[in-house]
């Protein structure tokens, strides 16, 4: 048995709960990506289970989701902030073309030298 896309909606919902993103950010967000059919009256309308989303628009949003649930991952235990749209578009798409780097250093008065964090981006 496949996955159905109100499986796929609940799924896109925990994900933007995780990220902390209401359905007019994850609307805004999909549509900087070019989704189609992720507007905020629709996704109201799929995670309260009374009309589903289309399977393509359920999948790209699960996708696009993943996408920004690993990215936020591989900088934890720092928090992004991507309630821009523009921006987290950006930082999404400078993660994955290896633009972002994160560089963590511990202070030891006991050692010499310093201690930093820095993230960099071109």
């Amino acid at each position: 048995m496949g996955i159905t896309e109100q499986q796929r909606a609940y799924e896109v919902e925990k994900m933007a709960n995780e990220l902390n993103w209401t359905k007019a950010v994850i609307s805004a967000v999909a549509s900087r990506f070019g989704i189609v059919g992720a507007s905020e009256p629709n996704l109201s309308k799929a995670f309260a289970k009374t009309k589903d989303l289309s399977s393509q628009t359920a999948a790209n949003l699960k996708n696009l989701l993943w996408r920004f649930m690993q990215m936020t991952t591989a900088f934890e235990p720092f928090k992004l902030r991507l309630d821009d749209p523009d921006r987290a578009k950006e930082l999404l798409e400078d993660y994955e073309a290896g633009k972002l780097v994160v560089s963590v250093s511990r202070y030891n008065p006991a050692r010499i030298g310093m201690g930093q964090v820095s993230v960099l981006t071109h």
